[in-house]
């Protein structure tokens, strides 16, 4: 229970602290907004050769059916849940203007249509060849050091109208620097998220079984899509035909699949978590708002997009909880992913805040992604980092294993399983061993056939168990008495054999002889009588023969004469 109550105030503090930092940003964005706001009560001072502002205030501004001017804040919009369509002018007056030079206005984003002029004359007009979401530039050099700037609106196809994304303006040359510059803004993050996607694609198709990398690797993609679809609008200017509805409707439905394929990615990575409710949920409310952008009206599916972007506020916060519970089980990558998701979140409330007019910034979805994208590289990074650490110490203690179990291997392939001496296929090489060293260095050695005499009325009395284990005890009499440089192998049956290396047949006799002696002195079994056993034998040398199987053959046949002989006794050769 302790436990629990710890873990629950541990989350209770990170939820407070992600609160607090949301908050903070809010703040920051609105104080910087309030104090940045060049427009007041409808007039603007032009800002110094080479700079450039944002003409974000307050605008006079018309409605369509009235005559009486309002001030409304640019940017924003004037029929927030109105039906479509609407009209309405703006205006506003820029002084300390430098007559003779090159100004230029930048227009991103108004709905749907507008006529920009100047002092009365037509400066150009927006939309009216067709829906644009492309950045517009006009300009115009004033003749005098002010001018008034009207711009007649008319929205037939959002929920919304007016000027919804800020104006630039400056000289030209600035307009330029800056638009140039944010451009190239959009493009290194649209490219940088399009490489993760690359490359975690690419490890999904070299290792199926991982679906984090696809899920991801697919975020990632439809992460591209926003980004390239909003703003600068990258994508619209390399595609043109995506400019106007169907790439509004495309913008949507990537949108709607960004957390559905963050949620997927979530669930396979952190698999224990349980995700029964969440998921079908979202991924039965993004199919009925991917149905609602293919096929309603656009001021209608935007009017219920708003439902989509609080369900995407309400997983966020889920999520952090859910991460947060994954950090008090010490989950590797928890907290870096806590970390990126905080920046996402606070991107998250920027944009759907932003989108609802409620505050004027710019749409940073794209740039929060990307950072957050960032630090999940990082976690799959340490993930695979130890995967192949986990799968290079397996390998290690499989070659290893291996090398032992090839060892054991070799030992059950050299040696017999009942008495523990050295097999027969194993004595024969051996044996070819020691042949050839007296072939090359002339030092003699003998060999010796040992059998148990009788050993037959042995196991038709007692039974083979019995007789198993007097070859056990005679196997480890043989170990005990022969010399560390000698082999004792078991021949066949209850026959032996002894390598002898640089003995003659004295000394060989002398050491068979204490093992017969030590050998019929022992009992072989103790239940249920004491049984004593014997053993026969036979002695030749190598300096005696032509070959090794020579060798044996003659051990063998004195082997049989000493037990023709009476038993309990060897024969050598003279």
């Amino acid at each position: 229970m302790l436990g629990r109550m710890k873990r629950v105030g541990f989350i209770s503090t990170l939820i407070f602290c992600a609160l607090c930092l949301c908050g903070i940003a809010f703040i920051y964005i609105f104080s910087v907004r309030q104090s940045s706001e060049p427009v007041e009560k409808g007039i603007a001072v032009a800002p110094k050769r080479g700079e450039t502002i944002l003409l974000n205030g307050e605008w006079f501004f018309t409605p369509g059916l009235t005559t009486e001017p309002i001030y409304l804040v640019v940017p924003g919009v004037w029929d927030l849940g109105e039906s479509t369509p609407s009209s309405g002018s703006y205006r506003l007056s820029i002084i300390d203007l430098i007559p003779g030079n090159l100004y230029a206005l930048q227009f991103k984003g108004l709905s749907t249509r507008a006529q920009i002029s100047m002092n009365g004359d037509l400066l150009g007009s927006w939309g009216y060849e067709g829906v644009n979401y492309i950045p517009q530039t006009f300009w115009f050099t004033p003749k005098e050091p002010s001018i008034t700037l009207k711009v007649d609106m008319k929205n037939d196809l959002h929920s919304t109208g007016g000027l919804w994304l800020s104006v630039l303006f400056g000289d030209a040359a600035a307009v330029e620097r800056t638009s140039a510059s944010d451009r190239f803004m959009d493009l290194l993050v649209i490219g940088a998220i399009l490489m993760m996607a690359l490359y975690h694609l690419t490890l999904y198709i070299m290792r199926r079984e991982d679906k984090s990398s696809l899920f991801f690797g697919l975020c990632c993609i439809v992460t591209v899509i926003k980004t390239g679809l909003s703003d600068e609008q990258i994508l619209t200017m390399m595609l043109p035909s995506l400019n106007g509805v169907p790439g509004l409707r495309l913008a949507y439905l990537a949108t709607i699949l960004i957390p559905i394929t963050f949620l997927l990615y979530f669930h396979s990575t952190f698999v224990g978590h349980q995700l029964r409710i969440v998921l079908p949920g979202m991924l039965t409310l993004g199919t009925i708002s991917a149905v609602l952008v293919v096929f309603a009206p656009v001021h209608v599916m935007q009017a219920w997009f708003i439902l989509y972007l609080l369900a995407i506020l309400l997983l966020g916060v889920y999520i952090l909880v859910a991460l947060c519970m994954e950090v008090c089980d010490k989950t590797l990558g928890a907290l870096t992913m806590v970390f990126g998701s905080i920046i996402l979140l606070l991107a998250a409330i920027n944009d759907v805040l932003h989108n609802l007019n409620i505050i004027s910034t710019f749409y940073s979805i794209g740039l929060g992604i990307f950072f957050f994208l960032f630090t999940q590289s990082i976690l799959l990074s340490r993930i695979f980092s130890r995967s192949f650490k986990e799968l290079k110490d397996l390998n290690s203690n499989l070659e290893r294993r291996v090398i032992e179990r090839t060892w054991e291997l070799e030992e059950l392939s050299r040696v017999d399983n009942l008495t523990g001496l050295t097999n027969r296929r194993y004595f024969w090489v051996l044996l070819e061993r020691e042949w050839a060293r007296w072939i090359r260095y002339q030092q003699d050695f003998c060999v010796v056939m040992i059998d148990l005499d009788k050993f037959k009325d042995l196991n038709d009395t007692f039974g083979h168990t019995a007789g198993d284990k007097a070859l056990r005890n005679l196997g480890r009499l043989l170990n005990k008495l022969i010399r560390k440089t000698d082999t004792a192998a078991r021949y066949g049956g209850e026959e032996f054999c002894l390598i002898l290396p640089g003995t003659c047949i004295a000394e060989a006799t002398s050491l068979v002889e204490k093992i017969r002696i030590a050998f019929a002195s022992e009992p072989l079994i103790t239940q249920p009588v004491p049984i004593f056993k014997t053993l026969s034998y036979g002695i030749v040398s190598a300096s005696r023969h032509a070959s090794e199987a020579e060798m044996i053959e003659a051990s063998d046949k004195l082997m049989y004469k000493a037990k023709e002989s009476g038993r309990n006794q060897g024969c050598v050769e003279e």
